[in-house]
């Protein structure tokens, strides 16, 4: 099917973007909204955050993984790495959710001690995901 803004590209590509986007967006949100000390509301947009890039994840590598064998026989490791650093990044964000959503249930010894540090890394390589992501789309399906 063709792309919606490339003829190119597939759909479920420019779906993929419009989604990371959309994680960037409620990023923001998510800051502004632990900024004002918002946390109830902060807490929800990043779960949600959270299912939306699983989706994301979900359909991009399995999809890499079909492909897997041409991209190293090619040397077109960036989609590899980008995936990598896309499954890093999901599993600190369920981590912390998890850590800040049940505090009481997961033992001391599996807490990071810094939270907000953890969750400062934990955005900025989300946000670096989002914009090298645009910038692969764009390499594979110039505009």
């Amino acid at each position: 099917m063709v792309g919606l803004f490339n003829p190119n590209a597939l759909v479920l590509s420019d779906l993929s973007l419009i989604l990371n986007w959309i994680v960037f967006v409620g990023l923001i949100v998510a800051w502004y909204l632990a900024f004002q000390k918002k946390f109830k509301f902060h807490h929800k947009v990043i779960w949600g955050l959270l299912i939306l890039n699983f989706l994301a994840i979900l359909y991009m590598d399995l999809r890499l993984l079909s492909v897997l064998p041409n991209l190293l026989n090619q040397l077109e490791i960036l989609p590899l790495l980008h995936s990598m650093g896309g499954a890093i990044a999901f599993l600190l964000v369920l981590y912390t959710v998890l850590v800040m959503s049940f505090p009481h249930r997961i033992p001391d010894q599996f807490k990071f001690k810094n939270t907000f540090l953890l969750m400062r890394i934990t955005a900025i390589l989300w946000l670096t995901l989002v914009i090298s992501g645009t910038f692969l789309y764009l390499s594979w399906y110039p505009l």
